[in-house]
């Protein structure tokens, strides 16, 4: 296995010289904000309903992922500790 003093141009082959980082920050943000802003749309499409409805669906789904996430990174910080 090789040191982390062998692999001096490691993180080489991850940057993308052809997309300057302003663009890709720009587009990571856009494709984040055009999701947000379907998932109302699409609830709407296939569950149906009013847009109040819609929007109860999104708030409970947005606090199920808010609270699986941040129990999730609970448990990483407790096993992290434990192994400690």
């Amino acid at each position: 296995m090789p040191s982390s003093s062998t692999c001096r141009n490691c993180g080489e082959a991850l940057r993308r010289p052809w997309v300057p980082d302003l663009l890709s920050a720009a587009g990571g943000s856009l494709v984040a904000l055009w999701l947000f802003l379907y998932l109302p749309i699409a609830l709407r499409r296939v569950y149906g309903g009013s847009r109040w409805e819609t929007l109860l669906k999104l708030t409970g789904l947005l606090t199920t992922y808010v609270i699986a996430f941040l129990a999730t990174i609970l448990l990483l910080v407790l096993v992290s500790l434990w192994e400690f």
